[in-house]
């Protein structure tokens, strides 16, 4: 297998100034740039690079309100760099989309969320003993794309966004304590002629 035998070094700029709460971050700045050379030691040339760069940034507004913002961009150069591509759509990226329904040698993603949070906590007793904190709710747009070598952001024949891919919705968010956030989230594609159909998305994890 030839994937089997690929190796890779990375170099990476990393900067972190970020204010957490008990499982979010509430304010500053973290951003990452990265770049990744993969080799195959079978000699067979399967062999890419890419530069990935991940910036987030987070405004605290007050105890109960948080601004997120966060940005992705990624390229895969070589030979072979059909073999390896971005996929984006689904939870965590494009709600509003089919998971990992567009794929590229290429990508970027924005994420933009207002966090807020409707009670506290609630703590269970006997026999649950179960503390459920952070119940809140998102406000959210995202847009991103994945292509390979042309990037055609709208198409003239249609009048549609082609390559250009847009959400919005809103959801849900609840904290069991101590490590998993539940979330639900209800996004509406977004096209130049207006909405499309909702999509309804249900995870596990952390807030980006």
């Amino acid at each position: 297998d030839v994937f089997a035998n690929l190796n890779s070094v990375s170099l990476s700029y990393n900067y972190d100034n970020v204010l957490w709460g008990f499982l979010a971050p509430l304010r500053g700045t973290r951003g990452q740039i990265m770049f990744t050379k993969v080799f195959n030691l079978t000699g067979q040339d399967y062999s890419f690079s890419s530069i990935d760069v991940d910036v987030r940034h987070y405004f605290f507004l007050d105890k109960q309100y948080v601004l997120a913002f966060r940005g992705i961009g990624g390229k895969i150069m070589g030979e072979k760099k059909e073999y390896f591509r971005y996929y984006i759509g689904g939870f965590n990226t494009l709600r509003g989309h089919p998971f990992i329904e567009y794929g590229g040698t290429n990508v970027f993603l924005f994420n933009a969320e207002f966090r807020f949070t409707f009670i506290e906590s609630i703590r269970m007793g006997w026999p649950l003993f179960l503390k459920i904190g952070n119940i809140g709710g998102v406000l959210f747009v995202d847009a991103g794309s994945a292509w390979d070598n042309t990037y055609t952001f709208m198409n003239k024949e249609t009048g549609e966004f082609q390559d250009f891919k847009m959400d919005m919705g809103f959801g849900f968010r609840l904290t069991l304590y101590p490590i998993v956030i539940l979330k639900l989230d209800y996004a509406w594609p977004y096209y130049y002629s207006g909405f499309g159909s909702k999509e309804i998305v249900f995870s596990l994890g952390y807030e980006f």
